[in-house]
């Protein structure tokens, strides 16, 4: 066998989670942003923006780095895939939920986004039981997060244009899940076994 081959193997094998330090760097990472998240919550609700800010900072900087780490030093596992979706799922509805208690987003916001996150999860928890795939953000996602970002921080500043800013990421996210069911559906239907597009 050539190292290359050998290489390659390697790589399949920790990408299937075969192989990966469950407690690695991506994955404290994505706990670490956890363990962030009621800071962040207690700050803003007792109206400590610039805490709650630096909080918010550290919260984005290990989601940007759980990734990068992961792919970089080929750490990519199962538990990183689910834990970094989980954690990120978490973090937007306790901030969507805060933000319409102590701010004036309007709570049938929640209630949406509630919905879909379960929607989703379940989803997931379907492809991983039955299909063996684990499903992983895409690039829409990632835009649609970006978009949340950037309506939490209207929202906790109360810019003048943050209903705006809201309808946007809602579109957003709509994409979002339009685009989980255009990759995902063939999975569910059992008509493709292909490694799912990032």
């Amino acid at each position: 066998m050539s190292s290359e081959t050998s290489s390659k193997g390697k790589k399949v094998a920790r990408e299937r989670g075969d192989s990966v330090n469950p407690l690695n760097l991506p994955n404290i990472l994505s706990l670490l942003r956890l363990a962030i998240l009621p800071f962040f919550l207690s700050y803003l609700a007792g109206g400590k923006i610039k805490p709650a800010l630096y909080a918010m900072g550290g919260m984005i900087l290990t989601d940007v780095l759980d990734g990068y780490t992961a792919r970089r030093f080929n750490l990519v596992s199962r538990l990183g895939k689910i834990l970094d979706h989980v954690v990120d799922k978490i973090v937007l509805l306790t901030v969507s939920h805060t933000l319409c208690r102590v701010r004036d987003l309007p709570f049938w916001v929640f209630y949406l986004i509630f919905l879909r996150e379960v929607i989703t999860l379940s989803v997931s928890a379907f492809l991983w039981k039955k299909r063996n795939v684990v499903a992983q953000s895409n690039a829409v996602g990632r835009v649609a997060g970006v978009f949340s970002v950037i309506t939490a921080l209207a929202y906790i500043f109360e810019h003048p244009y943050r209903v705006h800013l809201l309808y946007l990421t809602l579109l957003a996210m709509l994409f979002s899940s339009l685009n989980y069911l255009r990759i995902y559906l063939p999975h569910i239907l059992n008509r493709r076994k292909d490694r799912v597009p990032v």
